[in-house]
């Protein structure tokens, strides 16, 4: 345990330290800022003229239904801004820190660091270790990320985003029940991606070998975003309520289905359940073929080759 802590500590602090990381951590949040502020200070340019306002008056009636029908717009409104902000959070951070670690991986294969750690280093607590690390780098990340917009629209005054006023723009959402279950798939979705990751990188000599390998595990994540975005507007239809139980998709199409708040106990635990196996069975290949193909150089490596590799004792 304490060399897989050293090795987390290493990677962490080692991306982090890079100048890549802090241009990006900073850049990422100006870009987004000017998407989002150029149009709000264009609509409060326009607001400044003088307007005439007519008031109509209304029966007692009238102006409760009109009162319900806004409320619920608002209501589904913030459920479906709520679902698709987690949801592409996750399909972001699996595609872009699980790339990561299969990166690092292949680096240090290709440098041979590898084979100086390994002689004191277990495969598989090296290969925890890295996937840890950088999954601390990316919540770092994105923290940052977070403060920045918090601060960003408190300045702006922009209602939707505000600190003053989430509330009142989001009152069909249960933020609580949200946060915790997108921790959960948030690092169970990552988790279970990453060491798939790890393995692709341990079996492969370069960043090109590995496209050979990629696809079989990308379109899991692409078909889950698109499932995601038609589930938007049908949250409890089959296609979303099967694909929020299957492992490979449930950590970004359930995240669309929970804000609607129609999704059953028995379903989240069914569904939480599956993924954490998932993870546990996926890491346990993903470690048999990382021992062998670590050390694997100058062999074009094959489907038939890994199936080999996931057999050995």
């Amino acid at each position: 345990m304490n060399k897989t802590l050293i090795i987390i500590q290493r990677e962490y602090l080692t991306r982090v330290r890079k100048k890549s990381f802090v241009v990006m951590t900073l850049l990422t949040p100006l870009l987004m800022a000017a998407l989002i502020g150029m149009p709000v200070w264009l609509s409060k340019a326009d607001d400044m003229g003088t307007k005439e306002i007519i008031v109509i008056e209304q029966t007692g009636k009238q102006e409760s239904v009109l009162l319900e029908t806004s409320g619920e717009e608002v209501a589904n409104e913030s459920r479906l801004i709520t679902g698709m902000a987690t949801a592409i959070l996750i399909y972001f951070f699996i595609l872009v820190y699980g790339a990561m670690v299969m990166r690092g991986v292949v680096e240090e294969k290709t440098n041979r660091i590898v084979e100086i750690i390994i002689s004191s280093v277990r495969p598989f607590e090296l290969m925890v270790g890295k996937i840890a690390g950088i999954a601390l780098v990316g919540l770092t990340q994105f923290s940052i990320w977070a403060a920045i917009a918090v601060l960003f629209a408190c300045f702006m005054e922009i209602p939707a985003i505000s600190a003053h006023s989430l509330i009142p723009v989001f009152p069909a959402v249960n933020a609580v029940e949200i946060a915790f279950f997108f921790i959960i798939y948030f690092l169970g979705g990552y988790l279970l991606y990453a060491s798939l990751f790890a393995a692709i990188g341990a079996a492969s000599n370069s960043e090109t070998d590995t496209q050979q390998f990629m696809l079989p595990i990308i379109l899991p994540v692409v078909f889950a975003m698109l499932v995601a975005v038609n589930s938007a507007s049908d949250p409890n239809g089959q296609l979303a309520f099967w694909t929020s139980l299957i492992p490979f998709t449930s950590p970004i199409v359930m995240m669309i289905r929970i804000p609607a708040g129609d999704v059953r106990a028995w379903e989240l635990i069914l569904s939480v359940s599956l993924l954490l196996l998932s993870f546990w069975v996926t890491t346990w290949i993903a470690a048999k073929i990382y021992r062998t193909g670590i050390l694997m150089y100058g062999k074009k490596v094959t489907y038939n080759e890994i199936w080999k590799w996931m057999r050995y004792k």
